[in-house]
């Protein structure tokens, strides 16, 4: 018998719910029969256990020449794929062991996909019921609106469809092993048939009914494991992706000229209810008189002529009903209101400003298939709790994912560094350390990724041939976290790069919490840690619990001292091989000379936050009048008000030069410094210790952290406790009494510079990781 449309059913653990869905299907099949089309009834169960199987040999739903096919694939795409080869059918129907189908799906399915091959045809609604309410409505690409770019960070449409075989057997799902970090089969598999020029279509008063469980299901599965969708072609290309042209920049304001000549009062308050509340209050004469003294150059948002009937008519509750997604972002605090989304971006993504009323004929289909499934019974309190959501595309996901494939160009790209920014630090100094040794020993093609909203002013420090993607600037403020994670991911596996580096990017720790299992497939992780922070309890915060949890998809962590290798091998068991210790290139310079016939200068360069212990420096420098403090560093936005107090001490006393921010330790004058007083409470192994050694000044420093990998125990400048006060002042007066040990101490730290971190040292080091490097 030649068959038009074969129905394939996977079946895993559904047990007696199966009764529902074979009935459904039943319903469907007998429809499309009187409707002339000639059907069949494929069940592929896979893994199916033995509940399930014992109610399909019971079954009273089943016709007569209904094939089962068992299997042992573990996975719902080669599930269908197999039930795909042995279909007879022109076309198939992909249907699941879960849901419901509306009696009409098969018979208006079929016409549709009839009127073009290229045509893969969904319902027109989908209605979730089961541990949540949603009523959703699949997009259609032959709308204007239709942008594939929301792909990237969400699927458009359900397993649920109708297709040709041929397209089927051609274009087959992919496979995502449950050990994998790849899920959503369905989702790829839409992305590679835009990508082969099909067209994803609906067909008019159609409906899906999904059942959502709690756990269980392959999808939550996925979702809770943070899985990501393989990469698809469609991602390399911006005209697929509905992103040719220039970024679309969301509606801020009219222009200038524009303003005195049609303004608006009431649409202007109504926007902003704090100027609204300012001119109640007579603290400002007009909105207008605000929008011209603050307004325009605080970028307040003005909406133009077309938006004004809108904005006064406007329903806050209504809008955030029908996207849930834009309730989300005002929960979490990322813009200040629905209507505020509507104006800078809503509008021009054709979002709903009310839910859309449900039509009728849902609700008669829900109370037919109430029959067999309760839940779905149209009741007011179903439709009172079901929220709704419109799939539309949105403009910053769009501007995000154009500006990177800008950014990256057609070069390929071997190294991605992502970090929070590129700004004076020390973990700073080791992301250019790696970056130019890796561009000018081993010509990598680097991509820099800046994950935080900040500046980053040495950024002009990189090689030219760099390529940087401020993405925490530029986009992250636009974007869910959710947003920024998944495009970031998809770069990634789109870019395939040998290595991923991560330094101090909380970001990037995220993607390697979440997504690190995908991301290895094909890329080596690393990271790079050097020490825990403190909070005023003196409990360690920092990125120990992040490389827990992710260890085992990275190919090496990266740090400058063994301290904390031991450390963090003590506290969680890490394998000791995951570690590689390097030694930062120090180019000896030696410009420091002490001479002990001058008064004694003691330098102090540090930031003034509770870490470095400036307390300490005042009271040393109380307790040696006869030597002179010059003192480098400011206080930062988050200094506190004691340590503020201890810079005003210092700034009063007679033998203390407080000499401000500094600009490197080259930009420190060489004056007759006896030595560098590093005074600390935590540390890794701080760079102005090496430094201040490469410059041929001597440290006196703590046991804290590294520190001792730099100034041994032996040397007499290494202190055993950080805040031995009366330790630190007798050292200093030995050094200056007998100047000899202020030499030998200069000698031996230059000899330990020059021998382990000069340019040729590193790069050898690098050498010998040829999966890092390349060589």
């Amino acid at each position: 018998m030649t068959v038009d449309i074969s129905c394939i059913v996977t079946l895993h653990h559904e047990g007696i719910l199966a009764h529902k869905t074979l009935a459904s299907i039943g319903r469907a099949m007998y429809f499309a029969a009187a409707n002339g089309a000639r059907t069949e009834l494929l069940l592929v169960a896979d893994r199916a256990d033995g509940e399930t199987l014992q109610y399909l040999q019971r079954s009273p739903h089943l016709p007569p020449d209904t094939r089962i096919l068992s299997t042992d694939f573990g996975d719902p795409g080669l599930a269908r794929n197999h039930g795909a080869r042995q279909a007879r059918g022109e076309y198939i129907a992909i249907l699941d062991g879960d849901d419901l189908c509306s009696e009409n799906w098969l018979a208006s399915a079929l016409r549709q996909a009839r009127e073009n091959p290229a045509y893969i045809v969904h319902p027109d609604y989908n209605v979730y019921f089961g541990a949540e309410r949603w009523i959703l409505r699949h997009p259609d690409q032959r709308d204007t609106g239709f942008r594939a770019s929301q792909l990237l960070v969400e699927n458009a449409w359900t397993a649920l469809c109708v297709v040709r075989r041929e397209t089927l057997l051609t274009i087959p799902y992919r496979d995502t092993p449950a050990d994998s970090g790849f899920g959503y089969e369905d989702w790829h598999w839409n992305c590679d048939t835009i990508a082969a020029g099909l067209m994803h279509v609906v067909a008019a008063d159609t409906a899906h009914f999904i059942r959502l469980k709690v756990s269980g299901s392959r999808n939550a599965a996925a979702t809770e494991r943070s899985r990501l969708i393989r990469h698809s072609p469609l991602f390399d290309h911006a005209q697929l992706l509905g992103l040719e042209g220039k970024s679309v920049q969301a509606t801020d304001t009219l222009a200038a000229g524009a303003v005195d000549a049609d303004w608006d009062e009431e649409a202007y308050l109504r926007v902003h209810p704090d100027v609204r509340d300012a001119v109640r209050a007579r603290s400002m004469k007009s909105g207008k008189d605000h929008w011209r003294l603050f307004g325009r150059a605080e970028g307040r948002l003005l909406p133009t002529p077309a938006q004004r009937a809108t904005v006064k008519a406007w329903s806050e509750e209504a809008y955030l009903d029908a996207n849930e997604d834009v309730r989300a972002s005002v929960a979490q605090g990322r813009i200040a209101s629905g209507l505020h989304h509507w104006l800078r971006f809503g509008d021009r993504e054709g979002r709903d400003l009310k839910a859309p009323e449900v039509p009728a004929w849902i609700r008669n289909e829900m109370h037919a298939l109430a029959a067999y499934e309760l839940q779905l019974f149209p009741s007011r309190q179903f439709f009172k709790d079901a929220r709704r959501r419109t799939f539309r595309a949105s403009v910053a996901v769009g501007n995000a994912y154009r500006d990177m494939l800008e950014v990256v160009g057609p070069r390929p790209v071997t190294h991605v560094f992502m970090l929070p920014w590129l700004k004076r630090g020390g973990a700073d100094l080791v992301a250019l350390h790696h970056i130019h040794a890796l561009v000018r020993d081993f010509s990598a093609q680097i991509l820099v990724i800046t994950t935080e909203n900040t500046e980053s002013p040495w950024m002009s420090r990189l090689p030219a041939e760099v390529r940087v993607l401020p993405f925490g600037i530029t986009h992250a403020p636009h974007l869910q976290p959710i947003e920024q994670r998944l495009l970031l991911s998809r770069l990634l596996l789109k870019l395939r790069p040998g290595v991923v580096h991560n330094i101090n990017s909380a970001t990037a720790w995220d993607l390697y919490v979440r997504h690190g299992n995908a991301l290895s497939e094909d890329s080596g992780l690393y990271a790079s840690l050097f020490g825990f922070d403190y909070t005023e309890e003196l409990e360690p915060y920092g990125y120990g619990g992040a490389l827990e949890a992710s260890y085992r998809y990275l190919t090496k962590v990266m740090t400058d001292n063994q301290a904390f290798v031991g450390r963090l091998i003590s506290m969680y068991g890490l394998p000791p091989d995951l570690f590689e210790r390097f030694r930062y290139p120090q180019h000896s310079r030696p410009r420091f000379e002490f001479d002990a016939r001058q008064k004694p200068r003691i330098l102090w360069a540090g930031r003034f936050d509770r870490e470095k212990r400036p307390d300490l420096l005042l009271q040393i420098a109380q307790r040696l009048p006869e030597c002179h403090f010059d003192v480098y560093g400011s206080p930062t936005l988050s200094t506190p008000p004691e340590i503020l107090a201890v810079l005003a001490a210092l700034r009063r006393m007679r033998n203390v030069s407080v000499l401000g921010a500094y600009e490197g330790f080259d930009s420190v004058p060489a004056e007759n410094y006896a030595l560098l007083l590093y005074t600390t409470q935590w540390d890794g192994l701080p760079n102005v210790v090496l430094e201040a050694q490469a410059s041929g000044l001597p440290v006196l420093a703590p046991d804290i952290g590294g520190i001792s990998e730099a100034i041994p125990a032996g040397s007499g400048f290494l202190l055993e406790r950080f805040d031995d006060v009366e330790g630190y002042v007798a050292r200093i007066r030995q050094f200056l009494t007998a100047p000899a040990m202020l030499l030998h101490e200069r000698a031996r730290a230059l000899s330990l510079i020059e021998a382990n971190h000069s340019q040729e040292a590193f790069r050898e080091h690098l050498a010998r990781l040829p999966s890092y490097s390349g060589s």
